[in-house]
């Protein structure tokens, strides 16, 4: 009988800790504090084209609010889950270069570099 107890219990510890060994991680869509702020440029004075916010969404002025995702340096922009349109981008310097836009982000590279406000 205490074998079996044991047994159980030991078997029981065991199945715990593979499991949380092995457990999925949770889905993530973080996004790169470099990216978290308020982007615009400079022409005469400091004027404000979207923010990108660190709960994974993109304002612009209106307000229009997307979600966004970020693979590598890929931004993408995303309405009702559907891809909208997306771009590359490189930062120095508080400084957004964008480059290779689609969709709905095509023509945004005119405005490059983007400085951070």
């Amino acid at each position: 009988m205490k074998k079996g107890l044991l047994f159980s219990l030991m078997l029981v510890f065991i199945l715990a800790l593979c499991l949380t060994a092995t457990s999925c991680p949770e889905p993530s869509n973080t996004i790169p504090a470099e990216l978290v702020g308020k982007w615009g440029y400079t022409l005469i004075g400091d004027t404000e084209l979207f923010e990108i916010k660190s709960n994974g969404t993109i304002v612009f002025a209106g307000p229009t609010t997307y979600d966004i995702s970020v693979s590598g340096n890929t931004v993408t922009l995303k309405y009702s889950n559907n891809d909208m349109g997306s771009f590359k981008y490189s930062i120095t310097s508080n400084q957004m270069t964008i480059s290779d836009t689609t969709g709905a982000c095509n023509g945004w590279a005119i405005f490059s570099p983007l400085k951070k406000l």
